[in-house]
């Protein structure tokens, strides 16, 4: 790290000097290879761009001088937010949510282990430690199962996950969709009935303005309605029901306009029988599809969403649409379909609005606008398509950015799909592209626990008295060390998390039990500290001392 970087870093440091230099410190040990650069000093230049910002660059770290930032300094570049070889094969949804005071982002896809924790096709990042956690155990099914959908019940803030997985909490019925059950395992939504022809999968899941649940994937005859196909909705009374007499194939996108009519997007044909109600209808008002501006589409509508002015916008791998000739990403203009800026050269997947009002689009288009940089990911300022910065685009193994959002509190900007570069940063189908430069600090910290993680387990928690920890391990058997605050609350134990769990003291302290199954906080001796493990494959650390303690775990 130069000394125009070290002195940009030590300036954030508000007084603060000791933790900043250490947090500096930890950088120039370990940025080389977390970032992928040589080793050897980074070259470092300043100038202005072409946006008239003044920029310091050093080699990968792009810092921008902006006053109006709290800082003073923002970083604008690509970050990865997980370990380059984790077990990731997709990430395909991503929600931001804050839950008890504490940001996360939630995501989903096809993966056995992100950021060195094992978790099943849903995991959750905490802004808050800058880890990932798995969620209710995950969910499975044929081929590994997936992930492809997460929502939160906008009435009392219930998740609910869709996918094509099976039994998810052990629930036999719980297939496709699930929610969760507020006691850390999943439930049936309206009892299952879900698991239909195959591979059936829940793709898309929304709450009409009304606050009706509303699903659609690619399932068939859902709560044994034989015209409940690709869509269906809860009746109210813990049962799904048809949606306008359903559709002949896939509903990938829900949406209603301001007036309360509902559209839907997909890979579906003549949509309650109208010829020209392809790939895209909506409610006629009166219990069936009709068409939307006429049709036209000549393949399938991957996202429709309406503008914060109620503008209709679509996407998906179109071309040709309507008498203007638009492919890939079209708008509704009083009737008819317009391209949304200058045409991009393949598949959009997704796009949203930014606080600015710009259009950020997602998909396997590449050189948007013919900017080099400007692939599978672009922003559309109401002109023209730019690159985000000069940081590159997205790129490596399958090639496409299925979805982006924006955090409202920093701006930066998170992107999942199929791929395992972003700009020059190697990652595993998600990266950051980070604005605030402490953000930034942040991120880059949490990646060397989670490289702790990948290799073991090292952690520290505190933990109240009558409550627990409990955590889920790398492997399903291996050594647990850990201490507090208390010369008679340490121990090593062996454990076996899995179908028949065990857990033997090889050296512990005199206030310290060892058992086997699921601690609640008041399960084990009051007075002691007690670790278990479970068929679940945690490892629980209750603590009944008597006061809050901070444990501090190694595992191997």
């Amino acid at each position: 790290m130069d000394n125009n970087l070290r002195n940009m870093l030590y300036r954030m440091d508000n007084g603060d000097q000791n933790d900043m230099r250490q947090r500096v410190a930890k950088l120039e040990r370990e940025m080389a290879s977390l970032l992928g650069n040589s080793g050897t000093e980074p070259n470092t230049n300043q100038g202005v761009d072409d946006n008239g910002i003044l920029r310091t660059v050093s080699d990968n770290i792009d810092l921008q001088e902006n006053v109006g930032t709290a800082d003073g300094l923002e970083i604008n570049w690509w970050l990865p937010l997980t370990l380059a070889d984790d077990d990731v094969s997709y990430i395909s949804v991503q929600v931001i949510k804050t839950i008890s005071g504490v940001k996360y982002l939630y995501v989903g896809g096809r993966f056995d282990r992100i950021g060195g924790v094992k978790a099943s096709n849903i995991a959750r990042y905490s802004f808050a430690t800058r880890q990932w956690y798995e969620v209710n155990g995950g969910v499975t099914g044929d081929a590994g199962g997936s992930v492809n959908e997460i929502a939160f019940d906008p009435a009392d803030d219930t998740l609910y996950i869709g996918g094509y997985f099976k039994d998810a909490g052990g629930i036999a019925a719980a297939d496709i969709i699930a929610k969760a059950d507020g006691a850390g395992s999943w439930t049936t939504v309206n009892g299952g009935g879900l698991w239909g022809l195959g591979p059936p999968a829940v793709l898309e899941i929304k709450w009409s303005p009304a606050g009706v649940l509303y699903i659609g994937g690619t399932f068939d005859d859902a709560g044994g309605d034989a015209l409940a196909d690709h869509i269906a909705k809860d009746n109210g009374a813990g049962a799904w029901v048809n949606v306008n007499g359903g559709v002949n194939d896939t509903v990938t996108s829900i949406e209603w306009d301001d007036a309360g009519l509902l559209y839907i997007g997909g890979d579906f044909t003549n949509a309650g029988g109208v010829a020209a109600a392809d790939y895209l209808a909506k409610d006629d008002g009166a219990g069936s599809w009709t068409s939307v501006n006429g049709g036209g589409l000549s393949i399938n509508c991957t996202m429709l969403k309406f503008s914060p002015n109620n503008v209709l916008h679509i996407c998906g791998n179109f071309t040709d649409l309507g008498a203007g000739l638009v492919d890939y990403f079209a708008y509704d203009n009083a009737g008819t379909w317009a391209q949304v800026g200058p045409p991009l050269n393949g598949w959009v997947y997704d796009f949203v609005w930014d606080t600015a009002g710009n259009i950020l689009a997602t998909g396997a288009f590449t050189d948007a606008d013919g900017v080099a940089e400007a692939d599978r990911i672009a922003l559309f300022d109401g002109s023209n398509w730019k690159a985000l910065s000069n940081a590159g685009g997205i790129s490596g193994l399958g090639g496409v950015v299925w979805h982006v959002l924006e955090d409202p509190d920093t701006g930066s900007l998170y992107a999942c799909g199929d791929f395992d570069t972003a700009g020059s940063i190697k990652c595993a189908s998600i990266a950051a592209y980070v604005k605030p430069l402490a953000d930034a600090l942040d991120m880059i910290a949490g990646l060397f626990e989670q490289y702790q993680a990948r290799s073991g387990t090292a952690f520290s928690r505190r933990v109240v008295d009558d409550s627990f920890v409990k955590f889920k391990p790398k492997n399903d058997n291996g050594v647990i060390d850990f201490g507090s605050a208390g010369a008679t609350n340490w121990g090593k134990l062996f454990y076996w998390a899995s179908a028949t769990p065990a857990c033997t003291p090889l050296n512990v302290g005199s206030d310290v039990d060892a058992t086997t199954g699921a601690l609640t906080g008041t399960t084990g001796t009051d007075g002691k500290v007690t670790v278990s493990a479970h068929t679940d494959g945690y490892i629980y650390i209750e603590n009944r001392s008597g006061a809050s303690r901070t444990f501090y775990v190694m595992m191997a």
